[in-house]
């Protein structure tokens, strides 16, 4: 019985008024909240769907709501589990589909840095999803979680770390903040990178790419090489 309230409540569109707003986003909070107990699919009568079309900033407020879950680093394997089909299922969406209306950039961003922040998660997972959340919005954002995830995962898997950070630098443009505000994390990826004879290339060049475009920062990391910023 309440959950056919629910089902209806979900199919509702979102009313003016910040009452109703509240509401509205509370009623996401509760729908979340008995996905993650596993009492409600993803494709249980479409109800989730339902919710995600419901409103404008459906999608944007269960992902916040879902970065608090995923902040408390302690989450058992079953929540570990749903987060992850969740986020698949938001990220194969289509406007018009059946897991709701295509994630926008701010949906992606206000989860991302969370989940690859998080240690329940394979590292190799978070890799593939940040690498994902960059193809789907042009951007790794500025969240510091992000930065700082990739400076450690750098020890263990440098390569697919510079691999991710080669495709990002050739987003950027003088004027993003990423590279400024994040700066210790980047260079500490970029420095063990020049380090391996293996990487060497591939961190010279984005140094190059990032200089080129306007972060000179980073330009004296090659001063003991024969390279000269410029363009690539």
């Amino acid at each position: 019985m309440l959950m056919d309230t629910y089902r209806i409540a979900a199919r509702t569109p979102a009313a003016n008024g910040q009452e109703h707003r509240d509401l509205h986003r509370r009623l996401g909070d509760h729908l979340m909240a008995i996905y993650l107990a596993g009492l409600l699919g993803l494709d249980d009568e479409s109800t989730m769907a339902d919710y995600l079309y419901s409103s404008p900033v459906a999608a944007v407020q269960l992902a916040s709501f879902l970065s608090e879950v995923v902040h408390d680093r302690d989450l058992s394997p079953d929540t570990r589990d749903c987060i992850m089909r969740w986020w698949t299922w938001r990220l194969t969406a289509r406007d018009d589909s059946a897991h709701g209306p295509a994630p926008q950039p701010k949906e992606i961003h206000a989860l991302i840095g969370p989940l690859v922040r998080n240690d329940a998660f394979p590292v190799t997972w978070r890799l593939q999803q940040l690498s994902v959340a960059l193809e789907m919005t042009g951007s790794l954002g500025r969240d510091r979680r992000i930065y700082s995830f990739l400076a450690e995962a750098a020890t263990d898997y440098l390569g697919p770390v510079l691999e991710l950070m080669h495709r990002w630098v050739t987003t950027l443009d003088m004027y993003d903040y990423a590279p400024r505000i994040r700066e210790s994390d980047i260079r500490a990826v970029l420095l063990a990178g020049l380090a391996s004879p293996e990487h060497q290339e591939l961190a010279r060049d984005i140094v190059n790419r990032a200089t080129y475009r306007g972060h000179y920062q980073f330009a004296p990391l090659l001063a003991d090489t024969d390279d000269q910023p410029g363009p690539s």
